[in-house]
């Protein structure tokens, strides 16, 4: 009787530990499946998403994959920029739809935090600039016809629009720039994503640093011959 009772007792533990892994398996194959559904994108992806909403203005999209800590101060700006009409804004945006980057290493700092190496072929903005301005002062543009020029408010804002329309003249002016791109990872399990740290000046070179370039070639007043 009592060797019966044994053999009970060890065929219900048997039974329980069964019971305890098929449950186990069962709840990590549900885990693994969540994670199947809630794919983290790579820091490699991210960049690239986020470079391809800013080169067709989708800023709302691009805001999202900066630090949640950062995107209402970069809401604002890109909401600027959205507004931003000028010739110099214009000349940005095309300057960055040109770029083009190329991944060159990771590092993988911690868990959550790693670093991205590219190198961006950009446009070379103070060159085309210099150009631009080289060829009105010696007449070489007629800035008075509108069938050459877009005119506008200054003569300043009339180059820039040049170089936008007239782009094949100046798409060789590039060069190649080293950056280095960090990225952090927030979020629970299921909900978490790769984030990019931002920072304003290499946001800048994004559009070959064309507001600066046009802040130092334009510094002295134009000096354009009589039409």
């Amino acid at each position: 009787m009592r060797f019966n009772n044994l053999l009970n007792r060890l065929r219900i533990r048997k039974i329980y530990a069964a019971l305890i892994i098929i449950i186990l398996i069962l709840l990590l194959a549900i885990v693994l499946l969540l994670r199947s559904f809630f794919h983290t994108p790579s820091p490699d992806e991210v960049f690239n998403d986020y470079l391809s909403a800013l080169q067709d203005g989708r800023y709302n999209d691009a805001v999202r994959h900066i630090l949640p800590s950062e995107q209402d101060a970069w809401y604002e700006y890109f909401s600027e920029i959205a507004q931003d009409e000028s010739a110099l804004t214009s000349l940005a945006d095309k300057l960055q739809d040109e770029l083009v980057a190329e991944l060159v290493s990771q590092s993988t700092l911690a868990d959550d935090y790693c670093t991205l190496r590219y190198e961006l072929t950009v446009a070379d903005a103070e060159a085309m600039l210099k150009k631009v301005r080289a060829e009105a002062e010696s007449g070489l543009i007629d800035m008075s016809d509108p069938d050459v020029v877009r005119v506008s408010k200054d003569p300043e804002s009339t180059l820039l629009y040049y170089i936008e329309d007239h782009f094949s003249d100046y798409e060789s002016f590039l060069r190649q720039e080293p950056v280095v791109i960090n990225f952090r990872l927030e979020g629970n399990v299921f909900t978490r994503e790769w984030y990019i740290e931002p920072d304003e000046e290499r946001h800048a070179l994004l559009s070959g640093n064309v507001r600066k370039a046009a802040e130092d070639v334009f510094r002295r007043p134009l000096k354009l011959p009589k039409q």
